[in-house]
């Protein structure tokens, strides 16, 4: 009698278990949203996508009016810390050697900090051309 009423247990349990695994299996899940709010951030993501570039910090190794020191030492820079975006700009008459790419003044006074031993010269600079790919 007792091992008749387990088993009668397990089998409503079981039944169970079928049901509830097939009503989630054929459950749906609708979102109704207002169009304006799809406007909104389709114009948002316009024009995220229209911003090629976005202000932010960097660290400034170098400046100066000698393309070739420039070039050499981002070489140095590159070998020393290859997971550091570096590169440099040209405004008139100097070369501008800058890395890393940060949203923050702090970010990039610890990269600032990492690297001063090698670089003694390098200081933190707004950046106002970086590309939000280079933050990621």
């Amino acid at each position: 009698m007792k091992r008749q009423h387990i088993l009668s247990v397990i089998i409503v349990f079981f039944i169970a278990a079928c049901n509830v695994s097939a009503l989630s299996a054929q459950s749906k899940v609708s979102i109704y949203q207002s169009e304006a709010i799809i406007q909104l951030v389709d114009a948002h993501k316009a024009l995220n996508r229209s911003r090629s570039r976005i202000s932010g910090w960097s660290v400034q190794l170098l400046s100066s009016n000698e393309r070739d020191k420039v070039t050499q030492l981002k070489g140095v820079f590159m070998n020393t810390y290859p997971d550091v975006k570096v590169d440099w700009n040209y405004d008139a008459p100097y070369y501008k050697l800058q890395a890393g790419a940060f949203k923050t003044k702090m970010e990039a006074n610890r990269l600032l900090e990492q690297i001063r031993s090698q670089f003694p010269d390098a200081y933190v600079v707004k950046n106002n051309n970086i590309s939000p790919l280079d933050l990621l």
